[in-house]
């Protein structure tokens, strides 16, 4: 099968890889969509990942082949794939953490989802896999697994509708979470970034303010209740913890690279300010989302995604990902 292959950051191959075999108790996953995510990128920019490895895991696609043990899923179906699951009752669960669960960190689909076949082991089938209904398309299905990871940052950060939200960053994770704060009946919603035409897509969805950082002072910002990191650089987080209010949160849902280190006054006791991060998303919110989904109160999701492209591309989509000219979701068919 073919399969895009990380080997540094300047080498990235699409060629022949084996398809994975699969035991009694996995599947066989072809791969019909697979979305670039954040930490794709992330982890190609700082090499953090092992040359010969195949990223990506925001996918949909049709079981091929299914083991002897599987009952619940047949042949040809249509499903979203998710790849880490928790064990749901480890201290780290129990407390809420679940990515800090063992089983969450070493759990993942076989090789990565920008390949034209996935295996989906076992531990992932049970709580990882959802059917499909025609009424989903593949473009909304795909984005499950980022809506997700979006929607348990909002569910962390309890936030209130009335709360004045600044987002910094208006790439896919920023508008995602821009289009979720709607459905709980945010309304004084604000995206900062340096892209002309990221903001104007920010108002087309419903953000009530938009401030190109690059034109505007942040002192317009100050006073902020939540402030939410999507993009990941020191500059951002430093901007957060500037503009949020006395007694505010910032949440950073970003990876910066890696030792990034930033400097903020201990004396902020004082203010009671609460930081936090959240990483990745769990099949609870995954299930959530898919209900939201369905049921359309997510509206227009796939309208995020700017760019579909055949996966032996792969190299120009993740060019035009990282430019962030006139785009957001990049989208990828085997």
């Amino acid at each position: 099968m073919k399969a895009v292959v990380f080997y540094s950051s300047y080498h990235i191959k699409y060629e022949d890889v084996p398809t994975p075999d699969i035991t009694d108790n996995d599947i066989l996953v072809k791969v019909t969509i697979c979305g670039l995510c954040g930490t794709d990128i992330y982890k190609i920019q700082q090499e953090s990942v092992q040359p010969g490895s195949v990223l990506g895991h925001e996918v949909v696609g049709l079981i091929e082949e299914k083991g002897k043990n599987i009952h619940n899923f047949n042949v040809g179906e249509r499903v979203f794939v998710s790849h880490h699951v928790p064990c749901f009752s480890c201290k780290f669960c129990k407390k809420g953490t679940f990515s800090l669960c063992s089983l969450f960190q070493k759990t993942n689909i076989e090789p990565g989802g920008f390949a034209e076949f996935i295996k989906v082991p076992k531990e992932l089938v049970r709580n990882n896999v959802i059917s499909l209904p025609d009424s989903l398309s593949d473009e909304e299905a795909v984005l499950i697994e980022p809506f997700a990871c979006a929607w348990r940052n909002i569910k962390r950060i309890q936030i209130d509708p009335e709360d004045i939200i600044t987002i910094i960053g208006a790439g896919p994770s920023g508008i995602m979470h821009l289009m979720l704060l709607k459905t709980i009946g945010a309304e004084n919603i604000r995206l900062v970034d340096i892209v002309d035409s990221r903001l104007e897509f920010a108002l087309q969805l419903g953000a009530k303010d938009v401030l190109n950082i690059k034109k505007v002072k942040a002192h317009k910002l100050k006073g902020s209740d939540v402030v939410i990191v999507s993009a990941g650089s020191k500059e951002a987080v430093q901007y957060a913890l500037d503009i949020v209010r006395v007694g505010g949160k910032v949440s950073v849902f970003a990876q910066t690279p890696d030792d990034t280190q930033i400097s903020f006054d201990p004396n902020m006791i004082y203010r009671e300010t609460v930081i936090l991060g959240t990483y990745s998303s769990t099949p609870i919110e995954q299930k959530e989302i898919f209900d939201m989904l369905s049921s359309g109160k997510i509206k227009d999701a796939s309208s995020i995604i700017s760019h579909r492209l055949p996966l032996k591309d792969f190299k120009k989509g993740l060019k035009v990902a990282t430019e962030a000219n006139n785009s957001c979701k990049i989208a990828f068919y085997p």
